[in-house]
């Protein structure tokens, strides 16, 4: 024998693309890597994220969807994605993706397609989850069950699934305040894994029920079957408490509970015909086995077979007892129960949370990335590095400027060059001059000083669009605010801005100290900028320069120049030292391995970041302070040595030309000068141009978030006021339901007319009554006309006797008596007319009733006239309804354009709204 086909659950669906590659781009840039170096790795999470939307349903599937999940885990730890929180405006701000799937369980249909977006990156995962889920029972039906391979098959693929079922319930309680998505609700989740637990034992049972034909024991049979009629059971019990699923799984579950309790008592009427002694008993079991097998057949096609077998085989049996056993038949109720296993095969040993799908990835895609919470620390690191670092840098800046000023006011060395060799261009002015050249010259510096203020201005420019769109935010959430009054429950922009405009003001003022420091360099430049020009052209260009010699002029005492140029050595020796040092200094930067050393768990994040600069620090101060002093010293040395110099020279004629020389030696030295603050000015501003940029791309996120949320608080707010009544001016809320009736209207029993019921709001656009737009007797929308309102008629009100006061008549309306039938219903007992009864005002006065005068009777203003609308039976409703409405919430649109969205939306009012949202 056959059992029941096995139940295949529905796939998700998602048709979304949560842009990977854009977020994780942006994020791999922030955190200091290169984008590209991660490419490959984006392609490939979202190849695995494309084929967990139509996934394989093969093991390869499954090990695919199972290789997403891990993905997605761990990418988690390297990135900061939305789990559902809301930006308190003091962290970093959490990456938003948007992660949409369908809805497979509804209470309209079992294979309905609603669907759930969200940013939040667990609603990615347990939908993933389900898919593997999903896809293990698509396994598990496909599985061959009339072979023991394919019933281990059919066993292991339910086991996994309803195992998944089970971690999702406890995944979603943690990371979830609600559901995200009637797919995972505690009770549905809880009746899928009792559902494929219970599949598991139909995999169980076919190779059982084989054996039992084979003539092996039917105990087994008969308790399985009786675990899988009780577990099925629970199973239709669970759905009772949640309509979110369709009727029809219910049916088919207690289909599948009457089947296997038909088929417990069939294999333990076999068992009690055993010893020869139950044959009234089996009868008995065969009787309800029947009757439980048949009752499933409506929704089990197999089950009608299997039906009319045990019907033959109790024939036989009670015809059996009837003539040859003669043993009493007892009721059901009375027979001894079947029993179930002493302990459930398969969902007693499932596990209670989920696997851990990235334990065998090794790190994941992203491996390489440092993480966000290291990237930070990381960052908080290099911040206090780089102090240590401009300190001592400035230490060694200090000593060789102090070095150079000294020089240049003493002339030195171009008085013991001119002395040596008054006509001929120094050897150090000539090799100042190569290097002058070798980096650009004087069109090289300028070109650098005079594209400055372009980088402060573009800069500058990115920050103010940011704080921009910050004001602009701001604003429309204030006005919002203001207008909705206490139903505008959005947290206000400017408690979650205050750290970001913070970040704005603080790139300002580092371009204000750029700005200062550009300064110092043009005025340095321009100090110097006549001597760079010279240096920067031929050596004849050069020695044209300088001031002829006027003769040759006493070179001093042969012990005092010696002693003075061996101080000048020492000097140039010192000076060469502390280049070299701070290119050591400068290096060491890139060497700092601090996110090893932030990897270590043993160590807090802050304990590491003191040690690796404290390190740092004492790797490199003691050797600053060592060149510094011994600079300082020579200098000391040198200005004695220089005096003495002075002194044993009998005059200097060439005084001129000596200090031409050394202006022009200065000169070089304030290029080298420039060219190294043009450098870190370079690097400044790429350091505050990437602020700016992430500032602005931070602010542009925040906005486009708060429009999603605005959008989202908006709709629920016009939801919210379609659903509410229109109250006349100076009336309340009474007039929108009629008074009770003793009648269908007031009177005896008339019947009501065919079409939609009253009631009161939101029914079919082509009728009158229950039309949320217009209809002046239900919850018509903010601006909709309403009858009497605005002519001080009386609002609708009950009256004695049933019947109701009719605002455009002297007299109450009074119901006539119900048709007879195969008669229309005539309101006035009038003849009947067969052009149709066609009311004047919407369908809802006494045409027949005397009429007040003209001056008395209701005008609406030309913004509320009623049209005529084709289809509509008669009944009337406003050209444009809730435009007014729209006009109130979009005041920027222009009138025809609202029309012009009211007309494509089919006159949905909800629908206008988003379109327009979207156009804002």
């Amino acid at each position: 024998m056959a059992t029941p086909m096995l139940i295949e659950l529905p796939l998700k669906i998602s048709k979304t693309d949560p842009e990977f590659t854009t977020h994780l781009s942006r994020a791999v840039t922030n955190s200091g890597s290169d984008p590209a170096d991660f490419a490959e790795a984006c392609t490939t999470l979202i190849d695995l994220r494309k084929h967990a939307t139509t996934p394989e349903t093969s093991p390869g599937g499954v090990s695919k969807l199972a290789e997403y999940l891990g993905q997605l885990k761990l990418a988690r730890s390297k990135f900061n994605f939305s789990v559902g929180e809301k930006w308190n405006g003091v962290d970093e701000m959490p990456m938003k993706l948007s992660f949409a799937w369908s809805d497979v369980n509804k209470a309209e249909g079992r294979f309905t397609r609603n669907e759930t977006e969200t940013s939040n990156v667990h609603f990615e995962f347990v939908s993933v989850v389900y898919q593997l889920a999903a896809v293990h029972a698509h396994l598990a039906g496909a599985a061959n069950l009339k072979s023991d391979t394919g019933v281990k098959e059919g066993i292991e693929n339910c086991k996994a699934a309803a195992g998944l079922f089970v971690g999702l319930q406890g995944y979603v309680e943690a990371n979830f305040t609600t559901s995200p998505s009637p797919d995972f609700d505690k009770g549905v989740l809880h009746f899928f894994a009792t559902l494929m637990g219970a599949q598991a034992l139909e995999c169980v049972l076919a190779k059982v029920f084989r054996d039992c034909k084979a003539g092996k024991s039917a105990v087994l049979a008969a308790k399985i079957a009786n675990q899988a009629s009780k577990d099925y059971g629970e199973a239709a019990a669970s759905l009772k408490a949640y309509p979110v699923l369709d009727k029809r799984w219910r049916a088919e579950m207690e289909a599948r509970e009457q089947y296997y309790r038909g088929e417990a008592h069939y294999w333990q009427g076999e068992v009690d015909v055993a010893g020869h002694e139950g044959y009234g008993q089996q009868v008995s079991r065969l009787e309800a086995a029947h009757k439980w097998i048949s009752a499933s057949a409506a929704a089990l096609p197999t089950a009608k077979e299997r039906a009319d077998r045990v019907k033959v085989k109790l024939q036989a049996a009670a015809k059996d007892n009837r003539n040859v056993y003669i043993q009493r038949t007892p009721d059901e109720a009375s027979l001894p129960d079947v029993g179930v296993m002493p302990k459930h095969m398969i969902t007693a040993t499932l596990p209670n949370k989920l696997p851990d799908f990235g334990a065998a990835l090794s790190g994941g895609l992203f491996a390489r990335l440092v993480s966000v919470e290291t990237s930070r620390s990381a960052e908080e690191f290099r911040k206090q590095r780089d102090e240590v670092l401009d300190r001592l840098v400035g230490k060694l800046s200090e000593s060789r400027q102090r070095c150079v000023t000294s020089l240049a006011a003493w002339n030195l060395p171009a008085a013991l060059d001119v002395a040596a060799n008054p006509d001929d261009v120094p050897p150090k002015l000539i090799q100042a001059s190569d290097g002058v050249q070798q980096r650009g010259g004087i069109s090289q510096i300028v070109s650098i000083i005079d594209a400055m203020p372009a980088k402060r201005r573009d800069i500058q420019a990115i920050v103010d669009d940011a704080v921009r769109m910050l004001d602009d935010e701001e604003r429309e959430e204030s006005d919002l605010g203001m207008k909705h009054d206490k139903k505008w429950t959005l947290r206000p922009s400017t408690d979650l801005t205050a750290k970001t405009r913070e970040e704005a003001k603080k790139i300002l003022q580092l371009l204000q100290s750029a700005a200062s420091g550009d300064t110092t360099i043009s005025a340095k430049f321009e100090s110097a900028r006549d001597g760079i020009t010279v240096l920067s052209g031929r050596p004849a260009d050069i020695a044209s320069s300088l001031p002829s010699a006027v003769e040759r002029a006493s070179s001093g005492s042969n012990r005092a120049v010696t002693l003075l140029r061996e101080k000048l050595v020492v000097l140039e020796g010192l000076r060469a030292e502390t280049d070299e040092l701070e290119r050591r200094i400068r290096d060491a930067k890139s060497h700092d391995d601090i996110v090893s050393a932030l990897a270590n768990p043993d160590m807090s994040a802050a304990t590491v970041i003191q040690q690796q600069v404290q390190a740092f620090e004492e790797a490199h101060e003691s050797p600053v302070d060592d060149v510094v002093a011994s600079t300082a010293t020579a200098l000391n040395e040198t200005e004695i040595a220089n005096g003495e110099f002075v002194n044993s020279r009998a005059g200097n004629a060439n005084k001129e030309r000596e200090h031409a020389v050394t202006k022009l030696l200065t000169a070089a030295e304030t290029f080298t000068e420039l060219c190294s603050n043009s450098q870190e000015a370079e690097g400044f501003y790429s350091k505050i141009e990437g602020m700016a940029k992430k500032l602005n791309q931070k602010v542009t996120d925040f906005c486009d978030s708060r429009r999603s949320e605005k959008k989202e608080l908006l709709a629920t707010i016009s939801a919210e006021a379609l659903r509410e009544p229109a109250v006349p001016p100076g009336g309340d809320a009474s007039w929108t339901q009629p008074p009770p009736q003793s009648g269908a209207y007031g009177q005896g029993s008339a019947p009501l007319p065919s079409g939609p019921p009253y009631t009161g709001g939101g029914g079919d656009s082509g009728h009158g009554y229950g039309q949320s737009q217009g209809n002046p007797y239900g919850g018509a929308a903010s601006g909709a006309p309403s009858y009497g309102g605005s002519s001080g008629a009386p609002p609708y009100t009950g009256s004695g006797g049933g019947g109701y006061q009719n605002p455009y008549s002297g007299s109450p309306y009074q119901p006539a008596p119900a048709a007879t039938s195969g008669q229309p219903y005539n309101p006035s007992g009038q003849p009947y007319n067969p052009s149709g009864y066609q009311p004047p005002y919407g369908g809802h006065s006494d045409p027949y009733a005397a009429q007040p005068p003209p001056s008395q009777q209701y005008q609406p203003p030309p913004s509320q006239q009623y049209q005529p609308v084709a289809g509509s039976r008669g009944y009337g409703m406003p050209a444009q309804p809730g435009l007014e409405q729209l006009q109130e919430m979009f005041p920027g649109l222009p009138r025809q354009q609202l029309e012009d969205v009211l007309t494509r939306q089919g006159g949905d009012v909800q629908r206008a709204i988003n379109e327009c949202l979207s156009l804002t």
